[in-house]
């Protein structure tokens, strides 16, 4: 049977390494691509054609450079290619510019906070470690994130008189006063 998916510029590339690169059965959490294709029996894509050639890729496609190609937009390679620019004595910032593979797609969720900052760190640790950050960095950059946008907004709330203890020791906090003691009288 066929189903249709909707992949989206970006992100778009994890389903086919989740979903599709796996026969449509989700792969274990940490489980590696090439675990996968071991124990399944399936043949791993590889890079060919003209697009493969001029970039300079060949053989099977990993997931660091399925992550860099279809994730960031940059050089399949990017990781190995940022190092060699950056030890050359090029800056992050221009030795990313260099393996960038065109424009980037207009991002519709830059007016969401946490998805923007947590671009803008991702491409900040581009440029300083000269690698695109693997899952497992990408993971740790948006608990970063997130743990600095909460501790904003309880900063923020506390400050505005929005939070209040509550009896068990933990937070309570409403915008409307009159909705708060209606919750905590019933």
């Amino acid at each position: 049977m066929m189903s249709l998916k909707v992949l989206h510029a970006g992100e778009g590339y994890s389903y086919l390494t989740r979903q599709v690169a796996t026969g449509d059965q989700p792969r274990r959490r940490g489980e590696l691509m090439a675990d996968y294709y071991t124990a399944e029996g399936v043949p791993p894509g590889v890079w060919w054609g003209r697009g493969a050639a001029q970039l300079g890729v060949s053989g099977e496609v990993t997931e660091a450079q399925m992550r860099a190609a279809y994730g960031e937009f940059l050089h399949p390679d990017a990781d190995d290619r940022l190092a060699e620019l950056v030890a050359d004595g090029i800056s992050g910032e221009q030795a990313l510019a260099r393996v960038r593979l065109g424009r980037r797609p207009y991002d519709y969720n830059r007016d969401i906070r946490f998805l923007a900052e947590c671009r803008s760190q991702i491409e900040d640790f581009t440029k300083v470690h000269g690698k695109v950050p693997g899952p497992e960095e990408r993971e740790g950059i948006e608990q970063i994130v997130a743990r600095r946008i909460l501790a904003e907004q309880v900063a923020k709330e506390t400050a505005d008189g929005d939070l209040s203890p509550g009896s068990d020791g933990g937070v309570t906090g409403g915008a409307d006063g009159e909705v708060r003691v209606d919750a905590e009288a019933g």
